[in-house]
């Protein structure tokens, strides 16, 4: 677990820097940067959340990220299609955070699993 958490930050990073001549690059590059640093952190050392306020600042991100999927969620029917997400953004942003909301279950559960 504790290299699938490398891989998923080196994952993440990669979508941060691909946003870079994206119009709302700060946006999604700091939605992006809390799966991608929690990820991070669980690799480096998964006992660091283990003080009560970076738990719960943990548990907050991870609600935010959580909700932004439900709302970024693709509308279009059909949205995992390469039709689709190739030409519509929102499937595209819907899909990213599909996998951030992966990448913070992930941190978590490696968390966890840690710090029994």
């Amino acid at each position: 677990m504790k290299y699938l958490n490398l891989l998923l930050s080196i994952l993440m990073f990669l979508f941060v820097f691909v946003q870079f001549n994206d119009p709302d690059f700060y946006y999604w590059a700091s939605i992006y940067s809390i799966p991608a640093l929690s990820a991070l952190l669980v690799f480096l050392n998964p006992k660091i959340i283990h003080n009560l306020p970076l738990q719960l600042l943990f548990i907050i991100l991870f609600i935010v990220i959580i909700f932004l999927t439900g709302f970024y969620w693709p509308k279009e029917s059909l949205w995992w299609k390469v039709d689709i997400w190739w030409n519509t953004e929102t499937a595209r942003e819907g899909m990213g955070m599909m996998i951030s909301s992966l990448v913070m279950i992930i941190s978590g559960l490696t968390f966890k699993l840690k710090n029994k």
